[in-house]
């Protein structure tokens, strides 16, 4: 009987419990309010995670480089020299720690590659870029955060490409440095190329070129024949022939003033070369003379007839170089005369038709500039795995809000247990031992 007094069921057990009633309310909403803002705000905040995937594209991307040439790097977005970037492009981001985010590798990109055609082996790189919730003030400013980051490639390189200077040939054409036809003309050519290989690079983009990017409707190919009419082999071949018979120097004061110094260097120069002809001819011949003509072999004299060859073929370039300086030296070094008129004229003539291919070669440029910028802002994109952006891990509010209604419930029942059940025990077991006593009277 003993032991039946003692055991204590479960209706017993609530019985005690419901008899605090409103402890039982006040300490369950108590502990299940706590418990949602420590999980809302403590637990959620270091461990729900914003996550999207994404796939991104921009002309030199596959080729791992921005329009400039410079590297891309697909984790270069989440360094905190692009996170400022990113940061400064918009006011509402100011408040937000990049750089403990980064320290702490809150902040990562991961990519893989999906195979999109097995058989042709063609894949596409897709990412996932997550970052900790607990950075951002609220949702709003999270989400535009994550898509300023994940597009921060495409609008670095359609900021570089807007930023481009394609004139830089020409700008080397206009310094007072480049002080010569043959530079001039290297500096134009330059130019033409380069106008020739953005075309071409578009070309490949858009395989084939039957694309317009211009306002005008003519595509890529119409665009490319254009530039390359100008200043062609023809018109360059033309102008060096000019040059070269008549010996036209560009900066001809200069020239004059410079002559006396470049005629002796020349002339040094050549006499360096006999010095070594004469010596080199002499060793070959005291060789011939010591083992005798008939045991020479072609091979004993090849050194020498080489070194001979080398020095007789500079010394003829010398030769033609210094009749040159003398020709031009003699048309232009009495200012008045007739012939120096005549070379002036030369020279102007061929600086003007330099000029003017100049000039359509900047027009072509300009062309080229508006044309390359349309194609590369309507090649770049970003395209989202989703149209949302997801919070994951973290817990559930409503999961929370049952888990701390059950800790509140049970911390509260196991206290009123403690206070109330030895009481309420002592009062069972007495009034079971009266009841007891009276059906033994009876």
């Amino acid at each position: 009987m003993d032991n039946e007094e003692r055991g204590v069921s479960i209706a017993e057990i609530f019985k005690v419990i419901f008899k605090r009633v409103w402890w039982v309310v006040g300490v369950t909403a108590a502990c299940l309010l706590v418990f949602v803002l420590v999980i809302q705000l403590w637990y959620n905040r270091n461990n729900e995670v914003y996550t999207v995937g994404y796939t991104l594209s921009f002309p030199g991307i596959s080729e791992g480089t921005y329009p400039d040439g410079s590297t891309y790097r697909y984790n270069s977005a989440v360094t905190l020299e692009s996170l400022t970037d990113v940061v400064s492009s918009n006011s509402e981001f100011s408040g937000i720690d990049i750089s403990n985010m980064v320290a702490e590798d809150d902040i990562a990109i991961t990519r893989q590659a999906n195979v999109i055609d097995e058989a042709n082996n063609v894949t596409e790189m897709v990412y996932v870029l997550s970052v900790k919730a607990k950075y951002f003030t609220d949702e709003d400013q999270a989400v535009d955060f994550v898509r300023a980051v994940v597009s921060y490639p495409v609008t670095h390189a359609a900021e570089t490409v807007a930023q481009m200077d394609h004139k830089v040939n020409l700008q080397v054409y206009d310094s007072p440095a480049t002080d010569s036809f043959s530079r001039k003309i290297s500096a134009l050519n330059a130019q033409r190329n380069y106008i020739l290989g953005l075309y071409d690079e578009m070309i490949s983009g858009t395989n084939g070129g039957m694309v317009s990017y211009s306002e005008d409707g003519r595509t890529l190919v119409d665009k490319r024949a254009d530039a390359e009419s100008v200043f062609g082999s023809s018109d360059q071949s033309y102008i060096n022939a000019l040059i070269n018979s008549e010996h036209y120097v560009y900066d001809y004061e200069r020239f004059l003033r410079e002559y006396d110094a470049t005629l002796a260097d020349l002339e040094r120069r050549m006499s360096n070369n006999n010095s070594i002809i004469t010596a080199t001819t002499e060793a070959r011949d005291a060789l011939i003379q010591q083992i005798g003509s008939n045991n020479v072999s072609q091979a004993d004299l090849e050194p020498f007839n080489s070194i001979i060859a080398q020095y007789t073929a500079e010394n003829a370039s010398l030769q033609n170089q210094i009749n040159d300086l003398k020709y031009t030296y003699g048309e232009i070094s009495v200012t008045e005369s007739a012939e120096h008129a005549a070379f002036v004229e030369g020279v102007n003539k061929v600086t003007s038709m330099l000029n003017a291919f100049r000039d359509e070669l900047e027009t072509a440029t300009e062309e080229v500039t508006e044309v390359y910028n349309n194609y590369f802002l309507e090649n770049c994109y970003v395209a989202y795995d989703s149209n949302t952006i997801s919070l994951e891990g973290g817990m559930n509010i409503i999961l929370a809000a049952v888990l701390g209604a059950v800790i509140g419930f049970v911390v509260v029942s196991v206290v009123i247990c403690i206070i109330d059940m030895p009481k309420y025990l002592r009062s069972r077991d007495a009034a079971n031992r009266e009841q007891k006593s009276e059906e033994e009277k009876q």
